[in-house]
């Protein structure tokens, strides 16, 4: 199954796509938000 996860420096998972059809990718323009939104965090 393709899956994507995102884990956060603190080692908190933020972020999980999982879907059981093989022949369908997560989206990557969907994780730029997840990414641009823990950036922000870990910065301050």
């Amino acid at each position: 199954m393709p899956a994507r996860y995102v884990i956060g420096i603190d080692g908190i998972i933020t972020y999980v796509e999982v879907n059981p059809d093989y022949t369908r990718r997560p989206e990557l323009r969907d994780l730029f938000p997840v990414l641009d939104k823990l950036s922000q965090s870990t910065a301050a």
